[in-house]
C-alpha cells in the first residue's frame, strides 16, 4: 500500500502531466484513481470525464467513471457507463460482472 507521501507525490506528478498536456488521458485517469481512493468522488468523476474526453476509447477510464458513479449511488449513470465500457470492449470482465449485479 502506498504511503501518504507517495500518494501526494503521485498526485503532484499527474497534476504536472495534465498541466503540460491537458489531453493526457492516462494522467487524468490516474488523478481520478487518487481522488476515488480518497473518497473524493466528485473530483474523481471530473478527472475521469476529462480522461474520456481526451480519449473516447479509453475503456479503463469509462469503467472507472462507472465505478465512481456507482460509489455515489447514481446507479442509472453507472449502468450507462458500464454499457459504454462493454461497447468499447465486449470482453471486459469487470464491466460484465457489474452489469450482472444490477
Amino acid at each position: 500500500m502506498a504511503s501518504e507521501s507517495d500518494v501526494a507525490e503521485a498526485h503532484q506528478c499527474f497534476d504536472q502531466a495534465v498541466t503540460t498536456d491537458p489531453k493526457h488521458a492516462g494522467a487524468w485517469n490516474n488523478l481520478g484513481n487518487i481522488f476515488q481512493k480518497q473518497n473524493c468522488l466528485d473530483d474523481a468523476i471530473k478527472c475521469y470525464r476529462k480522461s474520456v474526453a481526451a480519449d473516447a476509447k479509453y475503456v479503463r477510464a469509462f469503467f472507472n467513471l462507472a465505478r465512481a458513479y456507482e460509489a455515489k449511488g447514481e446507479t442509472s449513470e453507472a449502468r450507462k457507463l458500464f454499457r459504454k465500457t462493454l461497447e468499447i470492449d465486449p470482453n471486459h470482465l469487470e464491466a460484465k460482472n457489474a452489469m450482472k449485479q444490477r
